[in-house]
């Protein structure tokens, strides 16, 4: 038996976390891209242990919830797992968000204290400042504790409270004591906690191995925000579990740089990422083994991708260098339930259940999933009834085909399917995915139809291409001006227009506006992972769209 299976053998993440610990000690399992900054998994079951006894001291026990408001780095890691040994429930805010949506979510969990980066305690003690009551204590990842209460540090040296056992404290973490908190993105409403147990994590986790068999030794790099529940399951639980070494990305510019300096040996992707990653692959498609070394990928075993549908023709690229891309299907609250068997990957889909998961499709298409998934909508007891059925089938809101051999093929966000005014149903994303492979100079396009007439769209631009065609053709000028540009305008018509030929035509874009600004993930356009809000972009650009649709512009 190796250490991965017998860390998967255990009931609860604290045990695997200190098998995998007692059986490599010396192994890095921390790291930071950029810096010198290294820690083994010796001394992460040393500090996890302090950590929590600094925890304790402050009050923190069984079920009670930590907030994290920190940037990718290894002490993420090791206060997630501190307040894991307790028997508590921690949880990330998305570090873009202003206090305003942050409160919501303390006021959800019950969080007493949150643990955050020192650019981001203000925000904290804004709120802490006006809610006594909501947030007692602010702990600072570094040597000033700044606007927070305490520095981490500090933690770490206060005593525990008498009769505190860390082993005891550990050893009662149960398979169905609560061991994760994730919130929802919000993308359609108020974010929703989902709340799982040890158990069902671990059944995730072992689904997982059985399917995608993982390597002792492997490393991974981690640079999407751990609010997400791709990047806490991959390389946080991964590290935990499979005994990763983790190398931090605390900017995710530095990437492509990260990816070749650690040579992940496995890697997790939204598609937009890996359509930024496809440049080098493209320049060198004649020589896969030099595309692989190009891109960092030369030692990888596995490419995961999910969020959002990849592009057909990304999905092809990373073919033909022999880097097929693994897609799977997620959610807060079911965890990477589909996935693509690595020998048998069905291109366009997501994959078949995950061992323990079962799926089906409702009468009108939606998925639906029931197995090892989240417990409860954290102190929503009417939502957590509203999302199962009376079999416990989980309606996930997700519209899927399935073919003869139990692929799924995800459609789109049931909330986001286009019904125009004849009542033709379309799936956007489809749309915009169209758009993107043809007109490379678009960063995020949103295609709008809703009981309307004819399709159109918006369109921001990808300021990296956007970059590199003005200096191509010689033209000068930020964003703003460059959208404005003829030149521009033009290169994004040629694009829409053979992205048109793809499709139906009840689906082609009739009209489109570039907008003069670019959005950025982690703000009301754009989640954190890269999803559009379209609640959102249909509010603040609702006169915009109005304007595609002004009978003068479309000459009827």
């Amino acid at each position: 038996m190796t250490s991965i299976d017998d860390a998967l053998a255990q009931t609860n993440l604290c045990a695997a976390f200190q098998v995998t610990a007692n059986a490599h000690p010396d192994r890095v399992a921390l790291r930071t891209f950029g810096s010198d900054v290294t820690v083994t998994y010796r001394q992460a079951a040393d500090r996890v242990a302090a950590v929590a006894g600094g925890l304790a001291a402050l009050g923190v026990g069984r079920d009670d919830a930590v907030a994290l408001m920190l940037d990718t780095r290894p002490e993420f890691h090791l206060v997630d797992l501190a307040a894991l040994h307790l028997g508590a429930l921690p949880f990330s805010i998305y570090n873009s968000n202003p206090a305003e949506k942050i409160v919501p979510l303390l006021e959800n969990a019950g969080a007493r204290i949150a643990v955050a980066e020192p650019h981001y305690a203000p925000v904290l003690a804004s709120i802490a400042a006006r809610r006594p009551d909501l947030l007692e204590t602010i702990v600072v990842v570094g040597d000033d504790r700044g606007a927070g209460t305490t520095t981490l540090a500090e933690l770490e040296g206060l005593t525990p409270p008498e009769g505190f056992d860390f082993e005891a404290s550990w050893r009662a973490v149960g398979p169905e004591t609560m061991g994760m908190l994730i919130y929802t993105s919000g993308t359609t409403g108020e974010p929703k906690g989902a709340e799982w147990t040890h158990g069902a994590m671990m059944r995730n986790l072992r689904g997982f191995h059985h399917l995608i068999p993982v390597s002792e030794g492997g490393r991974m790099v981690s640079y999407l925000p751990m609010a997400h529940l791709a990047e806490r399951f991959m390389t946080h639980q991964g590290m935990t579990v499979y005994g990763y070494t983790v190398t931090s990305v605390p900017d995710a510019g530095d990437l492509a740089a990260a990816l070749r300096e650690v040579r992940p040996t496995r890697f997790f992707g939204v598609p937009r990422i890996y359509e930024k990653l496809a440049e080098p692959a493209r320049r060198l498609v004649a020589d896969p083994a030099a595309a692989r070394a190009a891109l960092g990928f030369d030692h990888a075993e596995y490419l995961g991708s999910a969020a959002a549908p990849a592009r057909v023709d990304i999905l092809a690229l990373f073919d033909s260098i022999g880097l097929p891309l693994i897609e799977n299907w997620g959610m807060s609250e079911t965890g990477l339930t589909l996935i693509n068997p690595p020998d048998a990957v069905k291109a366009g889909t997501v994959g078949r259940p995950t061992p323990g998961v079962e799926a089906r499709l409702a009468d009108d298409g939606e998925l639906m999933v029931r197995g090892p998934i989240f417990t409860r909508y954290r102190n929503e007891p009417q939502r957590t009834r509203d999302a199962f059925d009376a079999d416990g089938w989980l309606h996930t809101g997700d519209v899927a085909v399935v073919d003869a051999d139990g692929y799924y093929r995800i459609v789109d966000r049931k909330k986001d399917i286009i019904i125009n005014s004849a009542g033709k149903n379309m799936a956007p994303v489809m749309i915009e995915n169209a758009v993107k492979t043809h007109a490379p100079l678009v960063g995020f396009v949103i295609a709008i139809g809703d009981a309307r007439k004819y399709v159109t769209a918006l369109i921001t631009l990808d300021e990296v291409a956007l970059a590199a065609y003005a200096a191509e053709h010689h033209l000068s000028g930020g964003y703003a001006e460059l959208s404005r540009r003829p030149e521009v305008r033009a290169e994004v018509e040629r694009g829409v227009a053979k992205a048109n030929e793809m499709l139906a035509r009840v689906e082609q874009i009739k009209r489109f506006t570039i907008l003069d600004e670019p959005w950025v993930p982690g703000t009301d356009e754009v989640t954190g992972t890269m999803k559009l809000r379209r609640r959102a972009i249909g509010e603040k650009y609702a006169e915009a769209i109005d304007g595609l649709y002004a009978e003068a512009a479309v000459g009827a």
